[in-house]
């Protein structure tokens, strides 16, 4: 998931680094990468070496979330890539900054998602 390779992602409020396997536990959060980044593929890796790595369609779901739960929300760890056709979590600030997508009448959009898993 890091697209950058650098082992963590920027807190968008501090800058401070925040490393994926150091959210505390009982504490969930998402991140989203830079919209100006091309997204369409993210990997998770596994100590053990396994992979998954999801592949989508950046040219309807332009953007990437990443939504890790330390069993906050539910009963145990979990963590959702999440490729998304609108910047961030809110409707009216992806409208504002033109980072959403508008669906029309008799205008299907049709996308897609491919994951391949890989052993440690």
């Amino acid at each position: 998931i890091d697209i950058f390779a650098r082992g963590y992602w920027r807190d968008a409020i501090t800058g401070a680094p925040v490393r994926l396997g150091e959210v505390p536990d009982g504490r969930s959060g998402k991140m989203f990468v830079d919209p100006n980044v091309p997204t369409g593929l993210a990997k998770l890796l596994h100590a053990d070496g396994a992979t998954a790595t999801f592949r989508w369609d950046s040219g309807v779901a332009p953007y990437l979330g990443v939504w890790m739960d330390r069993a906050a929300i539910g009963p145990v760890d979990a963590i959702a890539i999440e490729p998304m056709t609108g910047y961030a979590d809110s409707c009216m600030a992806a409208m504002q900054a033109k980072r959403v997508l508008w669906l029309e009448p008799d205008r299907p959009v049709r996308w897609w998602v491919d994951m391949e898993l890989g052993a440690g």
